[in-house]
């Protein structure tokens, strides 16, 4: 075994230096060591749909959950409103739209702030989950992400099989596909037996 690179190395502990060659490529190391920049690129956004909806002061609520949206996602788009009846339970008539949005947050982040969005405006949790409320809030579809999780976290949404869901998104998002069926919210929409579950037009006021 060659006793050279020990040999430099007691040499180099008693102050020795390298050759001129050595001396410069160790240099160049460092120098680009320090000129290496830090990454400082834009967290991945996703594009997501989310879901509003509310049946008491429908108007009122959904008005300051757009805003507090805006405040904390910048741009988004707002589909029209729609009203219709209540599924799942006898209740007053719900009025729901949906929202596009990019955001930083994963799903899981994502939900637990809409969450408290629901909890600032009066969403009650210790009552049936059908049941009437101040303010709904889902993730419908994040990207083309198939997940679910905790705090009912379910993507893409099942309830994309209702009107209330669907229409809002296939509004402001017809060209987009379905993660699972790879089928475009306008060719799901076309399929829907619309009589089924009626929707009317709901405006909301200027906020």
């Amino acid at each position: 075994m060659s006793r050279r690179p020990a040999a430099r190395a007691a040499r180099l502990a008693k102050g020795a230096t390298l050759p001129g060659a050595e001396q410069l490529n160790l240099r160049a190391f460092w120098t680009s060591c320090r000129l290496r920049p830090i990454d400082q690129s834009t967290p991945k956004m996703a594009t997501v749909y989310l879901s509003l909806g509310s049946n008491l002061e429908p108007q009122r609520h959904l008005r300051a959950a757009l805003d507090e949206l805006r405040v904390r996602f910048g741009s988004i788009t707002i589909s029209p409103a729609y009203r219709s009846k209540s599924v799942g339970f006898d209740g007053a008539d719900f009025v729901n739209l949906a929202v596009a949005l990019d955001t930083e947050l994963s799903p899981e982040v994502l939900n637990d702030w809409l969450h408290a969005l629901e909890d600032r405006h009066g969403r009650r949790r210790d009552v049936p989950r059908f049941s009437d409320r101040t303010l709904d809030v889902d993730i419908v579809l994040y990207d083309d992400l198939v997940r679910q999780g905790e705090g009912h976290l379910d993507i893409p949404r099942k309830e994309l099989r209702h009107a209330f869901v669907l229409r809002p998104i296939t509004d402001i998002a017809p060209d987009l596909r379905h993660p699972v069926s790879g089928l475009s919210m306008a060719a799901l929409w076309a399929a829907f037996p619309a009589n089924s579950e009626p929707l009317t037009l709901e405006p909301l006021e200027s906020s």
